[in-house]
């Protein structure tokens, strides 16, 4: 950040901004910056905090294509205004290209924040310039909870410009009737899809057949067993071979049974069908844990479960130790979201005819702005059913003051 030259002879008032002000607020240049101090000082200085400038230069590549646009907007406001930073009377911009020093911090405050969460770089910025200028001159404004806490609890004053007293100040009219931000939960984050067609066709398994040792010697040529010994490089082509000419070989006994066991479990999984699930926060603060609970009501033979938890049952080999080497599988789902969303577990609940399952999630944060895929669940789908309806009825909790509204899910069975 650029040096501020201080005249004793004027009030400075210095306010530094969260991210969500420049993406939620009116634009930074129409905020009457004035009107937060009834003290009216002769000038204020608009600091933007260097990780602040870092997420929304991020921003231009943002998923929501409103949020897109705003950030490209911001950046290039402050790119016209890097020469001459008044952009109205008496406001001046200051942008922090640098971050914070984590060393010129006291030790107390050092031990109580976090390098590796960003609200706490925004935090750390202002303890810094802070030890420079009185606090009664500084104004921390956000609309999240956790930033403003502990802004509050270091001293520093600060404002949610999502209280009724500053609606006109920073919430454009049309704006004003969405008091607070919507948590929302879908088949698909894009259309916003809140019911899906779920087919009541079971598709048809790959059994296995259970061949004798004798009928697949049989069966192989006599030249790929030449080949399999000179060089073994084609599964496909030597794979029997090697299962069968080796010393230990499970009986023709031990292997049905095997087989059998493969062709009821594969029939089972194929009645299961995944449901993706989506999150979305369509509002302007970020939240924090928030807490996902999920329940319906299904008969007795329905079940769900995570989809991850269901494991396509492996064909079973002829050979006990045959080994076959290939590439890593991919995880399904990818590190960005594993440690921040924790799936509870499935409860279900028995009744004459039906039973009551309840599951759900944690998110620990969840950026305004955002969308985050859930852990599809997988419904399994019986042989006879009267349902021609599933519903999911979803309730939310979170840290944060508001409440969001229970939603529900249908999927249509047909």
């Amino acid at each position: 950040m650029k040096n501020i030259e201080i005249n004793s002879k004027i009030t400075i008032k210095y306010i530094f901004i969260d991210t969500n002000v420049l993406y939620h607020c009116k634009f930074f240049t129409e905020i009457d910056c004035f009107s937060i101090f009834p003290d009216k000082p002769d000038k204020i200085h608009l600091i933007v905090p260097n990780k602040v400038i870092e997420e929304i230069d991020e921003g231009k590549y943002n998923r929501d294509k409103k949020l897109r646009k705003r950030a490209r907007k911001v950046i290039s406001k402050f790119n016209e205004l890097v020469i001459n930073p008044e952009f109205n009377k008496g406001i001046e911009l200051n942008l922090s290209i640098l971050p914070p020093k984590w060393e010129k911090l006291e030790q107390k405050w050092k031990d109580a924040l976090d390098k590796s969460i960003d609200d706490h770089h925004i935090i750390a910025e202002i303890l810094n310039f802070s030890g420079v200028h009185n606090n009664d001159d500084i104004i921390f404004i956000s609309a999240d909870f956790i930033p403003l806490q502990i802004a509050k609890k270091i001293g520093i004053s600060t404002i949610n410009w999502r209280n009724e007293e500053y609606s006109d100040t920073f919430i454009k009219p049309k704006e004003k009737k969405e008091k607070y931000p919507v948590l929302e939960i879908c088949f698909n984050h894009e259309t916003k899809q809140k019911e899906i067609i779920l087919s009541k066709e079971i598709p048809k398994p790959e059994l296995m057949k259970f061949i004798q040792r004798e009928e697949l010697l049989k069966e192989i040529p006599e030249e790929i067993k030449k080949m399999a010994i000179k060089e073994l490089r084609n599964l496909e082509d030597y794979e029997k071979y090697l299962e069968i000419l080796s010393p230990n070989v499970k009986s023709d006994e031990e292997f049905k049974k095997e087989i059998d066991k493969y062709n009821k479990n594969i029939k089972e999984y194929v009645r299961y069908k995944e449901i993706p699930l989506f999150l979305s926060n369509n509002g302007d603060i970020t939240y924090h844990d928030i807490d996902i609970r999920i329940k319906t009501t299904l008969e007795n033979d329905f079940k769900i479960d995570y989809k991850d938890n269901l494991k396509k049952p492996e064909k079973p080999k002829r050979h006990n130790h045959l080994t076959i080497y290939g590439g890593h599988g991919v995880p399904y789902y990818n590190d960005e979201w594993t440690g921040n969303v924790i799936c509870h577990h499935i409860e279900d609940i028995l009744s004459e005819t039906n039973k009551i399952w309840n599951f759900g999630y944690n998110i620990s944060k969840f950026k305004h702005g955002e969308y985050t895929i859930l852990y599809p669940i997988a419904i399994r789908i019986p042989e006879k059913f009267n349902s021609q309806m599933i519903i999911l009825k979803c309730h939310f909790t979170q840290e944060e003051k508001g409440k969001i509204k229970a939603q529900n899910l249908r999927i249509i069975l047909k």
